[in-house]
């Protein structure tokens, strides 16, 4: 059996990052949420995600993005309001891959998450 694709996730609500883990839990992926302890690239490296959820509440939203675009070989995809034209088009400087909008609904983000996952066996 294949390894299953990690997922980070890089949301600063806690309850929040938990319901977003129970939503994917059908993809059969391994996840984890990015602690807000300022060792971001330790978390990183060690972990190896494929694909990285970054809510874009996150202080360090973008700065997270262009670290990851830079040093990693992960996906980004980033939670935001469609709103919200000047995150969205910054997170797009930032080499973002992909947006969610909120709020978040299950489905919505499976499917979303799926694509890119499925875009990254591709190009792999």
């Amino acid at each position: 059996m294949p390894n299953p694709d990690r997922i980070m996730i890089a949301i600063p609500d806690e309850r929040e990052a938990v319901r977003v883990i129970g939503g994917l839990s059908r993809l059969n992926c391994c996840t984890e949420i990015l602690p807000n302890d300022g060792e971001l690239l330790s978390h990183l490296t060690r972990f190896q995600p494929h694909l990285v959820l970054i809510d874009c509440s996150r202080q360090d939203s973008f700065t997270l993005c262009d670290r990851i675009k830079n040093d990693h070989n992960a996906m980004v995809v980033l939670i935001c309001e469609t709103s919200n034209l000047d995150g969205i088009d910054r997170a797009v400087t930032a080499g973002v891959d992909d947006f969610i909008p909120k709020p978040l609904e299950d489905v919505q983000l499976c499917k979303r998450v799926l694509n890119m996952l499925k875009l990254r066996h591709q190009s792999s």
